[in-house]
């Protein structure tokens, strides 16, 4: 069959769809308004074009479908839904998908500061992985499905209700462990986290007084937390050397959370521990960045999140 044949038959076939699904929905919801007449025709038309179309006999189905057009045309036509109710409708189904697959599977999230760099960037836009943890009734806290808890070295997002937004930040601590913080230091249970140093690494911070951004140097290492490696920077001169020091038992159900950018970030150190009831999910990957003072960062773009 040349390609010409081949969409005419498609075209058919699709117009054949939609009428079939028009004349049954007719017979659904216009019964009352319809002759004995009508229905028993349109259901002989239904059932004989099908039977037909699965016998592949493409010049009689052609001739037959001609015949329902014709007979649509002048029976049934006038009570088809209206366009702007099916408008409506697709807008109905559309949203509705939408929704489901935001609360429950997947959602876009665009990282809005360097708390996390060098991992993640501003203007990095990443999908969350929602259901990973578990699943959570719509616009509430309250999980109906339980999979698996965050672990050690996850990047997560949450929301902190005090202050009505969201955060993304790493795990560095699960319930039942301790943590201590010593400046650039940090113990896991009594255990030094290994981090090795990698480079000097300069990126740009924005000003918040300003809205400028100004280049910032740092030292790049190399971070291990139960065996897997991600990167870190710390600035050796940074004011903020010593704020959050301490020692934190994490509880039941909380988890001890940090940014990459350790001099840059505000977390636990600082307003204690996430419950995991606050988690919405874990990242997954980087599907667009654009921002920080760099313009389109394409050596990002579908960039998986260690």
């Amino acid at each position: 069959m040349d390609i010409k044949g081949f969409y005419k038959r498609y075209k058919v076939r699709k117009k054949f769809k939609k009428l079939k699904e028009q004349t049954e929905w007719i017979l659904k919801h216009r019964t009352e308004k319809l002759t004995e007449e009508q229905i028993q025709k349109s259901s002989e038309f239904l059932n004989k074009l099908q039977e037909i179309l699965s016998s592949n006999d493409w010049h009689k189905f052609k001739t037959e479908f001609d015949k329902f057009s014709d007979f649509f045309e002048r029976n049934l036509n006038k009570y088809k839904k209206g366009v702007i109710r099916e408008n409506i409708e697709s807008i109905i189904w559309a949203a509705s998908i939408a929704l489901i697959l935001r609360s429950f599977v997947i959602e876009a999230y665009k990282i809005p500061s360097g708390s996390m760099i060098p991992t993640l960037v501003i203007g990095d836009h990443l999908f969350v992985n929602k259901y990973i943890y578990g699943l959570k009734i719509p616009f509430t806290f309250i999980k109906f499905f339980d999979y698996r808890k965050p672990k050690r070295g996850e990047i997560v997002i949450f929301t902190r209700p005090e202050e009505g937004k969201d955060f993304i930040k790493r795990v560095i601590g699960v319930e039942g462990d301790t943590v201590e913080v010593r400046g650039h230091d940090i113990y896991l249970n009594g255990e030094l986290l290994k981090k090795e140093y990698v480079d000097e690494y300069e990126y740009f911070e924005k000003d918040e007084f300003s809205g400028e951004y100004k280049k910032v140097r740092a030292q790049r290492y190399l971070e291990t937390i139960d065996g897997k490696k991600h990167y870190i920077i710390l600035k050796p001169d940074s004011p903020l050397m010593g704020f959050g020091d301490g020692i934190y038992k994490i509880e039941k159900d909380a988890l001890f959370v940090m940014g990459d950018n350790r001099d840059n970030s505000s977390d636990s150190r600082f307003w204690g521990t996430v419950k995991l009831k606050q988690i919405k999910g874990r990242a997954m990957f980087i599907w667009w960045s654009w921002g920080g003072g760099k313009g389109i960062q394409f050596n990002r773009i579908f960039k998986w999140i260690e």
